[in-house]
């Protein structure tokens, strides 16, 4: 029999195999007993989308509320956006035993809306008839109506939400805070990778939405709470990890959710049955970076030379607060203060590099780090 690895890296993650942000979760759930909306914010793969999916999860079997979740990350502009919460309103009007409903065929009536079904999920998918910007507006609000007028209270899920700033035109905002503010019986959870967007989105007071829900920014989970999270994933399986074992991986990774998990799961995956040397950690780095070594050279292939060298030494420094200081400059053989700088912005836009709330920068990636500290 094959043993599941309890290190996940997608999204959907068991509740057994789901670390900590009890917080965080009681932080979604007041707010949804409030009825108010809420905001996070994480830099990217720190667990945002597999928090939202775990609170759904947790709470999903409540008779009194409807979960519904759109990733917007794709789409651009509303005609997309709509597409999204069509079939995700679809999908709510399936029978538990899958069975497509009376309520589906009336909203399909309604939106004059064409109808397929997923063949893998056998989920039903929505295709509107969209066409002019006045079009795709008043289908928003229509959507949004039949979101209100539902006998449960409703909680929408936006992941990537801050992607309305990239559709056409000037008022994307203002359109879907719009068709937010009147409700009463939905409450929105919106999440977003881009923190400088987010902040500004939700912060500014020039912006629509401007102070309208409670804001949590969602750092890397307690290192005393993970690291023995890890060790207990281990003994659930038979095997063991030291303590100090795991501190290695989780500082070696920053405490980033989705690479602590990946070289967890790449030690897991050796079969070994007790992990206790630093040699071990060793292998299993050198192994995951070696993996990921193509991607990494094809920042170098498709970043202008002067940025490859900037993200370089950024990673080969470990981090930064003063990227054009001359100690910087002269160790790493980089060109002028102003040239460092506008690599640097460059690197922030494309998130390759990110500067935390104390005004340090770092390469985004913390795999890219160690494999351009240890193997370059």
């Amino acid at each position: 029999m094959i043993e599941d690895n309890p290190f996940p890296t997608s999204t959907f993650v068991k509740q057994e195999q789901f670390c900590d942000r009890t917080k965080e979760l009681g932080q979604l759930k007041q707010a949804l007993k409030g009825g108010s909306h809420h905001t996070i914010v994480s830099l990217r793969r720190m667990g945002k989308t597999a928090l939202v999916d775990h609170f759904i999860s947790k709470y999903s079997k409540s008779r009194d509320v409807e979960f519904l979740k759109i990733d917007i990350q794709g789409t651009q502009g509303f005609e997309d956006f709509n597409q999204l919460l069509a079939t995700a309103i679809s999908r709510s009007y399936v029978s538990a035993s899958g069975k497509l409903t009376s309520a589906l065929s009336s909203f399909i009536s309604r939106f004059r809306a064409s109808l397929s079904v997923d063949p893998l999920t056998q989920l039903p998918t929505v295709e509107l008839a969209l066409g002019s910007a006045s079009q795709n507006s008043r289908t928003l609000s229509d959507l949004v109506a039949e979101l209100e007028k539902s006998p449960k209270r409703v909680v929408l899920a936006i992941d990537e939400v801050q992607q309305i700033i990239q559709y056409p035109g000037t008022n994307a905002e203002s359109l879907l805070r719009s068709v937010i503010q009147p409700l009463r019986n939905v409450s929105c959870v919106f999440a977003g990778s881009r923190k400088d967007m987010m902040v500004s989105m939700f912060s500014d007071h020039r912006r629509p939405f401007y102070h309208s829900t409670e804001m949590m920014f969602l750092n890397p989970i307690d290192r005393n709470t993970y690291t023995n999270f890890i060790c207990e994933q281990f003994s659930k399986t038979g095997r063991t990890i030291t303590l100090p074992m795991a501190e290695m991986v989780y500082d070696a990774m920053r405490g980033h959710t989705f690479y602590v998990q990946l070289v967890c799961r790449r030690i897991w995956s050796s079969g070994q049955k007790k992990v206790n040397t630093e040699a071990h950690i060793h292998t299993a780095l050198i192994e995951t970076c070696k993996e990921l070594e193509q991607e990494f050279y094809t920042y170098r292939n498709l970043l202008p030379s002067g940025q490859w060298d900037v993200l370089l030494a950024i990673a080969r420094q470990g981090s930064i607060t003063s990227p054009s200081s001359k100690d910087f400059l002269e160790k790493h053989k980089l060109g002028l203060p102003s040239s460092t700088l506008k690599a640097v912005k460059a690197l922030l836009e494309k998130e390759l590099v990110y500067r935390d709330d104390e005004g340090t920068y770092y390469a985004y990636n913390p795999l890219f780090t160690w494999w351009a500290s240890n193997l370059t």
